[in-house]
């Protein structure tokens, strides 16, 4: 129902539609269907946990992040429900694989890199080439971004997560830093509340280079 209020699908939105075919397959292996409505994790004769495609997902796994259409209500008038903080992409798909924390006083981004070792992200990164150098190439420059620092109320129930990068506002590719979005933001509160013509703004998070490069290699090496 969101999509179909969108122009016609851009490569973006290809790319969340994508990553939601790309998930519901992962949980269909991994829980076949018969098994969805029972007992989904089974054991074997010795008590520990089985199951049948535990190792594609191991040696395929999606980025820890993923694209996606959010819509949120500007019916706030005191403070928009997400904050924002400056972040800097190091060009590497790695970065995909990245778990993000942000310490709320100081708003600094600490990042957890996957374990050199960990075989489904070399799997993946290198698409069948378990080469650890790959986790350190680069596709493209470093770059600026912006990030979600803190979040409440029906930005959490829409989707939204502290981490999720924002690519794109209103279906425009953002281009900017944490002010300026802001700035943005507190423009279209204020004229909803002047003339109340715009009553939600969009954001599509995750849609970056990184994301759709590890889950392009993701794919290639799946067909193997």
């Amino acid at each position: 129902p969101l999509l179909k209020r969108l122009q016609p699908l851009s490569s973006i939105y290809e790319l969340i539609d994508e990553s939601k075919k790309a998930r519901h397959k992962q949980q269909q292996r991994a829980f076949p269907r018969g098994m969805m409505n029972q007992q989904r994790i089974s054991r074997n004769s010795s008590g520990s946990f089985s199951l049948t495609n535990i190792e594609h997902m191991r040696m395929h796994p999606l980025p820890v992040r993923m694209p996606k259409y959010v819509e949120v209500p500007l019916v706030d008038k005191r403070r928009f429900p997400i904050t924002f903080v400056n972040d800097t992409w190091d060009g590497t798909v790695r970065d995909a694989y990245c778990r993000t924390a942000i310490m709320p006083l100081t708003g600094k981004v600490i990042r957890k890199h996957p374990p050199r070792n960990h075989v489904g992200v070399l799997n993946v990164l290198g698409e069948g080439n378990m080469d650890k150098e790959l986790l350190f190439s680069r596709i493209d420059v470093p770059k600026s971004r912006v990030i979600v620092k803190s979040l409440w109320g029906e930005a959490g129930r829409r989707g939204v997560m502290k981490g999720d990068v924002v690519t794109h506002l209103n279906g425009e590719e953002f281009h900017g830093n944490a002010q300026d979005l802001v700035k943005v933001i507190r423009e279209l509160v204020l004229a909803n509340e002047k003339n109340g013509d715009r009553k939600y703004l969009t954001l599509v998070l995750n849609a970056e280079a990184p994301i759709a490069e590890a889950l392009k290699r993701r794919a290639n090496v799946s067909l193997r």
